[in-house]
């Protein structure tokens, strides 16, 4: 039965592998007693190639004795086996006993045995054999010749007959052909060989049972053809052990500190031991497109380098890594690796080749500036991007990770080498090295966009390669399946020079030796800057004091680790205010007290964050010193008279800005005055009153945002603050209202379009008859305005109105050219019937790029007439119904619909404005309530009548209110209405 069983099919895995990867129960822990351990040499895996040899490594831990090692091996396919034995001595004489595959035992003869010769009966054990080893520790076993399938090998002695007593022994394992010649390319497929060690702990040694309590997991080594094996070669950038970052580019590479092409080899056979495979026998050669040999063919084991985090082992890694060493690359070729096995057989005729690579190249030497994108969670305090004022900026390369967050994005942006000017070079190369840190608790894994590698033991890295966008970004993002506190990793970007070297050279040239950013999680804390005091100025007769509470990461929290906080509010003398509230998980917390001090008089509030119900300075956190009045009378108010700006896009709102509730962050105007007694010194805390119907405010810098009116106190010299935000145009101003203890004096706010007028918050629309008499003129509008219903007066030849087919515009064939909307942001044009021409026709209203608009009493810009496609989430507004082009659909000839065929109109009831369309399903209605914006496209009439539709908007009742209804962009009626 020698050398049976060829080809047959073999697992991917033993279970001996799913051992080592905890996927399969070891052993009950009733037999925890320090098992015999067994496991390869080199490597992890129990594939090795028919060729080549497999090393065991057999650990035998206290308290067992080593003199007791047994080591059995089975062999079903009866394959010839040469077994080489090391230990701390000679093994001169080994005991064996082998089995029949019915279980009988057979007594070994010499023809058994090759290398070595039966010299007796063992003394231990019944049936046993000793057999005399040569000088080389070396037994050529011939399961075939007897057909034995099963050999126990024990009592490993020397040449004085004594046991060895020795706590590692390796176990070296080769098939052979016959036993003298071994196995050879295209020899096929061999035999399973499964190998298990323990240590003989029964009373009566019987070197037959494998004693459990001390029994190594099974190994099953496979062994294959390597003429059935394929090879993947490919060239690829990666890191080694010893940090060096092997990135293949071109021309001078020593900026690396490495040179040549690198990739790596992988073997298409999973279970394959890469770290035992004879790398002797594979050679790999680079060659051009040509075809031209660059590099000849080396053989791979002095080409091969180790995976970083991956040690000597090679099966971590997945394939045999390498570099092949030259300064001979070139921009203008592609180059290609080659893998060939080098047996002589005149079969062996097959090579594998990679895909071509040729190295990136660059034009222009850059500098990088490196950010984390997330704010909230990430820390990169103190970062600064390069400007006029300082051309290097500031970058900071440690970042701290909040734990449990599991993605972060890092973004790299280019500069010119003097890092003054950004640049914003689309489709530059540039790499990312991803590396993790010293700490990766079991389990944890890194992804890196880009790559399909995982890193998930310290010090691997994963090289990506990408393109910078239009804006000159390129960003990778990391992913880690275990965020906890103390892992880390270190996120390293690089861009050709000009001269092909990889540079990792930051804009700022002080941020450090490393340039690369190193991010850590790191627990979030709360500490002494924790506590925002909304106002640090407090007066009026009820009196409340709020705060905020942010961690380090500027997250609002109520806890800090576990603890729950507290605020403590104390006046100088407890017995006046000593109030303790709980902070709520949001980070607010507020204590409401009546104002106890006398008229004109002050005192210092004390407010303490702390852990525990009950204040103690040793829980203390943060703290804040506020300022309470009292304020004395009021002799006048003082105040600008009149402050000029420009409306705001943003929407208003009310209460504490935060992600949900955003707050405007432009065009803010500002109202500075201040609140004075009849000798004209500074009330401190004077209680203010500002009312802008219509407006938003807040006190500068401080507190929540109103709309219409606000009240704060002054600071402790009088002086009071407010920001104004206006949705109206209003040129010739309105009055704002400040008052302050019966005394009031007012502010006009003037108010101008902004800059950056575009298609997000633009209305464009025509008003025409929908059919029209032959040979008669009509009046027609069109009109453009902001989204909150201000007319767009403008300049310099804005939009063209064309007639097409059936009409003409101002009578003439190429229309209405150049013109210009009004104060009332309208335009007017007359539409008639080409002479005695009855039928369809088309007007198209073009709103044109050479649109100007004021946007101050001396200054302009150019309407942005670029279509925005997307709807902004969270603003009223659909910034995506404006179109530059209204293209509208006229009858000559054909009576007007009569009111029951075509109408819209509006109503409303319960608070809710209902606006009704009749006979004009399929078409797209646009209505305007208020400041809201309705759009139904198509038009469905789904009411009983067949014929009439609706559609609501909830608005509250007793609002005046205008509703103008489009049909497809053209404005059909303007209802106005007091809602219900």
């Amino acid at each position: 039965m020698q050398n049976n069983l060829r080809n047959r099919s073999v697992a991917l895995a033993s279970t001996f592998a799913l051992v080592l990867s905890g996927l399969v129960a070891t052993a009950p822990a009733a037999y925890a007693a320090n098992p015999v351990v067994l496991a390869p040499t080199a490597g992890t895996n129990l594939g090795a190639f028919i060729t080549d040899d497999f090393e065991m490594d057999i650990d035998v831990p206290a308290p067992n004795a080593a003199t007791s090692l047994a080591i059995d091996v089975k062999n079903p396919s009866e394959e010839i086996v040469k077994f080489v034995l090391t230990t701390s001595g000679t093994v001169s004489t080994v005991s064996a006993r082998a089995f029949l595959a019915t279980g009988a035992e057979h007594t070994i003869v010499d023809a058994d045995v090759f290398g070595a010769n039966v010299s007796g009966d063992t003394i231990r054990t019944a049936g046993g054999k000793e057999i005399s080893l040569g000088t080389n520790n070396t037994l050529i076993f011939n399961f075939g010749n007897s057909d034995v399938t099963r050999v126990v090998l024990y009592d490993f002695e020397t040449s004085t007959n004594a046991l060895i007593d020795d706590s590692t022994v390796k176990l070296g394992l080769q098939l052979m052909k016959t036993t003298s010649s071994n196995f050879a390319w295209g020899d096929t497929n061999q035999g399973d060989i499964t190998v298990q060690a323990w240590v003989e702990s029964e009373a009566a040694k019987d070197y037959e049972t494998i004693d459990s309590a001390t029994a190594s997991a099974a190994a099953t080594v496979k062994f294959y053809d390597p003429a059935g094996v394929s090879v993947i070669p490919s060239i690829e950038r990666f890191v080694d052990t010893t940090g060096n970052q092997f990135a293949n580019g071109a021309d001078d590479l020593t900026a690396d500190g490495v040179t040549g092409v690198a990739g790596r080899v992988q073997f298409i056979r999973p279970d394959l031991n890469l770290s035992q495979v004879d790398l002797t026998k594979w050679e790999l050669s680079v060659r051009d497109t040509s075809g031209n040999v660059v590099q000849a063919a080396a053989g791979l084991n002095t080409l091969a380098v180790n995976l970083a985090g991956m040690g000597t082992n090679k099966d971590r890694g997945g394939a045999v890594y390498f570099n092949q060493p030259s300064d001979a690359l070139s921009s203008s070729s592609s180059y290609t690796v080659r893998v060939a096995h080098t047996d002589s057989n005149v079969l062996n005729t097959r090579t594998f080749n990679s895909a071509g690579f040729t190295p990136a190249t660059n034009d222009t030497n850059r500098t990088l500036f490196l950010t984390v994108t997330d704010s909230t969670n990430a820390q990169q305090t103190g970062v600064v991007a390069p400007s006029a004022a300082d051309t290097n900026g500031t970058t900071v390369e440690t970042i701290s990770l909040r734990p449990g967050t599991e993605s972060f994005t890092y973004k790299a942006r280019l500069y010119d080498t003097d890092g003054t000017d950004r640049e914003k070079d689309a489709s530059v190369t540039v790499i990312a090295i991803v590396t993790a840190g010293a700490y990766m608790p079991t389990g944890t894994t890194l992804s890196v966009s880009g790559s399909n590698q995982t890193l998930s033991r310290a010090g691997a890295a994963a090289v990506v390669a990408g393109l910078t966008n239009s804006d000159g970004d390129y960003s990778v993002t990391v992913t880690s399946s275990n965020p906890v506190a103390a892992t880390s990793y270190t996120v390293e970007f690089k861009t050709l020079t000009a001269d092909g070297k990889w540079t990792n050279a930051f804009t700022d040239t002080a941020a450090g030796t490393a340039n690369k950013l190193t991010a850590t999680y790191s627990a979030a804390d709360v500490d002494s800057t924790a506590l925002t005091v909304a106002n640090s100025v407090l007066a009026g007769e009820s009196v409340t004091v709020s705060v905020t509470v942010e961690d380090t990461y500027g997250v609002a929290t109520g806890v800090d680790g576990t603890k729950a906080l507290y605020l403590t509010v104390q006046g100088t003398d407890t017995a006046d205010l000593d109030e303790t509230v709980a902070v709520a998980a949001d980070g607010t917390a507020s204590v409401t007290f009546d104002n106890y001090v006398l008229s004109g008089e002050s005192d210092l509030v004390n407010v303490y964050l702390h852990t525990g119900a009950t204040y103690a300075a040793a829980n203390q956190l943060d703290s804040e010193v506020v300022s309470l009045y009292n304020p004395g009378a009021v002799a006048a108010v003082n105040a600008p008279a009149s402050v000029t700006g420009n409306i705001t896009y943003d929407d208003f709102i009310v209460g504490t800005a935060s992600a949900t509730n955003v707050a405007p962050n432009d065009n803010s105007m500002t109202i500075s005055g201040t609140v004075v007694d009849e000798n004209g010194s500074g009330i401190p805390g004077a209680v203010v009153t500002v009312t802008a119907a219509g407006m938003q405010l807040r006190q500068t810098g401080a507190g929540a945002y109103a709309q219409g009116s606000i009240s704060f106190a002054a600071s402790a010299s009088g002086v009071y603050s407010v920001d104004v935000w206006s949705h109206v145009v209003d040129s010739t101003g309105v009055d704002v209202t400040i008052t302050s203890g019966g005394k009031s004096a007012t502010t006009t706010v003037k108010t101008y379009l902004p800059t950056g007028l575009s298609g997000g918050n633009l209305v464009f629309s025509i008003d025409a008859p929908a059919s029209i008499d032959v040979n008669k003129t009509y009046a027609i509008q069109a009109s453009l305005t902001d989204k909150w219903g201000n007319p767009v007066k403008t300049s310099g030849d804005s939009v063209d109105i064309v007639g097409i087919g059936s009409v003409e515009i101002n009578s003439a064939a190429a229309g209405a050219t150049g013109k210009n909307f009004g104060a009332d942001g309208k335009v007017t044009v007359f539409v008639r019937s080409i002479k005695d021409i009855e039928g369809p026709g088309t007007i198209t209203a073009t709103l044109q790029t050479g649109a100007v608009y004021s946007t101050s009493a001396t200054a302009t810009a150019t309407v942005d007439r670029t279509e925005v496609l997307v709807d902004v989430a969270g603003t009223v507004h659909d910034e995506t119904s404006f179109s530059n082009e209204i293209e509208f659909s006229i009858n000559v000839g054909e009576a007007a619909a009569s009111s029951t065929e075509q109408k819209v109109n509006a109503g409303s009831f319960k608070g809710y404005v209902a606006v009704y369309a009749r006979g004009y399903e399929g078409k797209r209605l646009s209505a305007k309530i208020g400041k809201d914006w309705v759009i139904v496209d198509p038009i469905v009439n789904n009411q009983e009548n067949g014929t009439l539709f609706r559609t609501v908007d909830f608005t509250g009742a007793g609002v005046n209110i205008a509703v103008r209804i489009y049909i497809d962009r053209v404005l059909v009626d303007t209802i106005n209405l007091t809602t219900k």
